[in-house]
């Protein structure tokens, strides 16, 4: 019989610490992960100029992922500002 409450407080121990570590789990983790096998959540219409372009370079433009807040730079064609 006292093997059996071991066992059982062994189990319950082990439970809780899965709770805990489920209850734990960073938001963020489960995004990036989501992305990683779905890909990206990018649209075109979310490239944003980053405004560094000067006037013999163009500039270069951004997006950020709505999930995962992974961001892509580009270089943003003709943006240079001329002389």
């Amino acid at each position: 019989m006292k093997k059996f409450r071991i066992l059982a407080l062994v189990l319950a121990v082990f439970a809780l610490t899965a709770m805990l570590f489920l209850v734990s789990c960073d938001k963020d983790d489960v995004e990036q992960d989501s992305c990683a096998v779905n890909g990206h959540k990018w649209t075109d219409s979310s490239w944003k100029s980053n405004g560094d372009a000067t006037c013999t370079q163009d500039g270069t433009r951004s997006r950020k992922c709505p999930v995962c807040k992974t961001e892509e730079v580009e270089p943003d064609p003709d943006t240079a500002t001329g002389h």
